[in-house]
């Protein structure tokens, strides 16, 4: 897929100063992302049902489980975090999560965490 295809993100739990963060590296114009937001698993099982965003960028909260399983069978979750943890990795992907990563956010690093997170790679291929 071409990098100037429009794609969706939601950002669901990440605090404020970590979703201006991660808004702003996915602002790059060769990532091309539409981003929605919510601070609650309700909301985002009912934004990513209506927005089909191709990938979903959570914090690792109490219903971290129930939201990873309302949402992984549609798209992607990558596990965003402040300061990473081993453990924490450890259990993010245990639990089904296509990766983890901590600021600071650089495009490029996104972009290959997108082409991975996503089957074959096709939520995005790294422009090159």
């Amino acid at each position: 897929m071409e990098a100037n295809v429009p794609r969706s993100a939601l950002l669901c739990h990440l605090d404020p100063a970590l979703q201006a963060e991660l808004r702003a590296a996915l602002s790059d114009p060769q990532l091309n992302f539409s981003i929605y937001t919510c601070s609650c698993t309700r909301d985002c099982r009912h934004l990513s049902a209506s927005c089909s965003p191709d990938v979903l960028f959570c914090a690792m909260s109490e219903d971290f489980q129930e939201l990873l399983s309302s949402v992984k069978h549609h798209v992607p979750v990558i596990v965003v975090v402040r300061v990473p943890d081993t453990r924490e990795w450890i259990a993010a992907m245990e639990a089904g999560a296509a990766d983890y990563c901590a600021p600071p956010f650089e495009s490029a690093q996104l972009r290959w965490m997108l082409s991975t997170a996503s089957q074959g790679g096709s939520l995005l291929r790294a422009a090159g």
